[in-house]
């Protein structure tokens, strides 16, 4: 059963909703039975510790040298944590709306992954110094931190 909107119990009679681990994930899946469409919902996402040189890089990022035929969707980026969990916002450049909110999963002290489902799922984010600046590169753009 699921929940409706309006707190009402439905019953899913040719669906199901199960845990599998795939390649070593543990993923969320939706089993159509009538049809037999598999599709997975989602990742586990497993809560990791916070280190001082990634607190310090909290932050709004923007794109360095923008090609003028860059869409405008990878326009600002943001660093910044919820609840504990290091997050990624990447936000439409002229609207300033959130198109993509990932949890980050933190391999060592200059690179990380996007979690989850879809485009940039398992990019690496990587800060590198560059004229004694740090840099980070992400989905192949150069991005500055340009507020904290």
């Amino acid at each position: 059963q699921i929940v409706l909107p309006e707190n009402k119990l439905h019953t899913l009679n040719d669906s199901r909703i199960k845990f599998e681990t795939i390649a070593n994930n543990d993923v969320l899946i939706f089993d159509n039975l009538a049809n037999g469409n598999r599709q997975i919902l989602g990742t586990k996402f497993y809560p990791q510790e916070i280190n001082d040189l990634w607190k310090n890089r909290i932050g709004v990022y923007e794109i360095v040298e923008i090609n003028k035929s860059d869409f405008p969707f990878l326009g600002i980026f943001e660093l910044a944590i919820e609840k504990g969990i290091l997050m990624l916002k990447i936000m439409e450049e002229y609207e300033g709306s959130i198109m993509w909110n990932p949890a980050i999963s933190i391999e060592d002290n200059n690179t990380a992954f996007p979690l989850g489902l879809g485009r940039h799922r398992g990019s690496t984010m990587l800060f590198e110094r560059e004229n004694g600046k740090e840099i980070l590169w992400f989905s192949g753009y150069k991005l500055t931190r340009t507020e904290n």
